[in-house]
């Protein structure tokens, strides 16, 4: 597991360190305190999750966390941050965990876990088609419009504005649609929508 970590105070980032060599299969590969760097690294290397902090000096945790999933659209997110509020904003990106400093080293073992069977379960063999026949329970008509929206790339927002339905209401659709296609994050949704013909214009796939 290739774990890069961002934060702006050193303190906090060798405290990281430290959590992070004492953790089975990590691999430390860049710590840093700017987007800009982060970026220009992630663009250049391989990296299974990120952690970052929600506030980093000048510069915006949750707008670095869109820019990184714009580069590479699989990689694990795991917010760190001394403000709970940024709880619910940061649901917009789909972090794999969203951590209140301090932060325990037990904590942050678990999420690494995770990250790790997550990616152990995406990697399997795909069962059959047949088992891609059908799902156990249909999406309805506004679910598939939501789920167009997250294939064209939309953010929340933006397809609450399109769908002309509150931020709220996406959310919960959101929630439905990973629930219903038994997926945790927006890229494993369309990979198996696609699967299911359930973004064909002509709308096959589940009614």
């Amino acid at each position: 597991m290739k774990v890069l970590i961002v934060d702006d105070e050193p303190a906090m980032l060798l405290a990281l360190k430290r959590m992070l060599s004492g953790i089975d299969g990590v691999e430390l590969v860049g710590s840093f305190r700017s987007a800009a760097e982060t970026l220009d690294f992630v663009r250049r290397g391989n990296v299974d999750l990120a952690i970052l902090d929600i506030m980093i000096a000048a510069d915006d945790g949750l707008a670095l966390a869109r820019s990184l999933r714009s580069i590479r659209a699989e990689l694990d997110i795991v917010f760190t941050t001394s403000h709970a509020e940024f709880a619910l904003p940061a649901y917009d990106v789909y972090p794999l965990d969203y951590i209140v400093k301090p932060i325990s080293a037990v904590r942050l073992a678990q999420s690494i876990a995770r990250a790790v069977n997550r990616r152990s379960s995406s990697s399997a063999p795909e069962q059959p088609a047949a088992n891609e026949e059908a799902l156990s329970t249909p999406l309805t008509s506004r679910e598939k419009d939501v789920l167009r929206g997250i294939a064209a790339g939309w953010s929340n927002e933006e397809i609450a504005e399109q769908l002309q339905i509150s931020l709220s209401t996406v959310k919960v659709h959101t929630r439905h649609v990973f629930a219903k296609l038994e997926v945790h994050n927006r890229v494993s949704a369309v990979t198996r929508a696609q699967r299911l013909s359930l973004l064909d214009e002509d709308g096959t796939g589940q009614q």
